[in-house]
């Protein structure tokens, strides 16, 4: 309950994964709120290092995007499935910036089904120990979870499955292998990797940026990380953070940086427009 009053802190409309609020299930009330920040300045959630790693094989600005920043499916497996590209790319970003790529203990958030099993072919293919679980197979995901615990496979790929209501502590990696356009999934996926766990020193994050399209929405998702700030997102960004939480830290490779840049950038003209 204590994770789930940290998330209700972040957003501005607490909501289900259904898409209906959450507050009328407690009378409208809350009997105490903790934000993200507050939480990991406590040292009650893990701290993170979170890597933005540029993306160049697909280029999503050109998809179809709704105004509420979600892509099309079909269109976002059609760039990542069969990608042998960008899936080097994964794996170089696996080897530079996690400390021990076989002995991790990861989730990857993959767009769809067949992402989620192709990620995980493409991992055991290449060496790594990996499953995936989705809507097809979730009565295995208690065996999956434990199997990663114990390190008997060292990725979970999954499509939509774990964004909330399980616990595995031992989460040290997260992969984010998709845009996330809701602040709330984003959250809760984020927080899949931040509880506490004995041995356990940090939550290492690779999110892949790739050039997206203007309707997407970078700035809300590290306006969270960060929290309440003087400066702007876009200028942090640009000089780097340096209002982060205990601990925590962000790193972003100069494309992904670009990317992320011009994004922001684009989307306050057309907001101002």
């Amino acid at each position: 309950m204590l994770f789930r009053s940290i998330l209700l802190g972040l957003t501005a409309t607490p909501e289900r994964m259904d898409g209906k609020a959450i507050t009328p299930d407690f009378n409208n009330r809350f009997s105490a709120e903790i934000r993200l920040q507050e939480a990991l300045d406590q040292q009650l959630l893990s701290p993170f290092a979170y890597f933005c790693v540029t993306d160049d094989t697909v280029n999503l600005s050109r998809l179809a995007c709704g105004a509420d920043g979600k892509y099309d499916i079909n269109q976002l497996e059609a760039q990542y499935i069969g990608n042998i590209n960008r899936f080097g790319k994964i794996q170089d970003a696996i080897n530079r910036y996690i400390t021990d790529p076989n002995g991790c203990k990861a989730v990857c958030f993959c767009c769809s089904i067949a992402h989620a099993e192709w990620m995980a072919t493409m991992f055991n293919n290449n060496g790594y120990k990996a499953a995936s679980v989705t809507s097809k197979n979730s009565k295995e995901i208690d065996k999956y979870s434990e199997q990663l615990v114990q390190g008997k496979i060292n990725y979970l790929c999954v499509a939509d499955i774990l964004n909330e209501g399980i616990d595995i502590p031992e989460i040290d990696t997260v992969l984010f292998l998709r845009p996330t356009e809701s602040l709330t999934i984003f959250l809760q996926q984020l927080g899949r990797g931040l509880r506490l766990a004995d041995g356990k020193t940090e939550l290492t994050v690779l999110d892949f940026v790739a050039q997206a399209n203007v309707k997407y929405n970078y700035e809300s998702r590290f306006r969270a990380l960060i929290g309440p700030s003087n400066s702007s997102v876009r200028k942090l960004v640009d000089k780097g953070f340096t209002v982060l939480p205990r601990g925590c830290s962000i790193n972003m490779e100069l494309q992904a940086q670009q990317y992320i840049l011009s994004n922001i950038s684009e989307s306050i003209f057309n907001l101002r427009r």
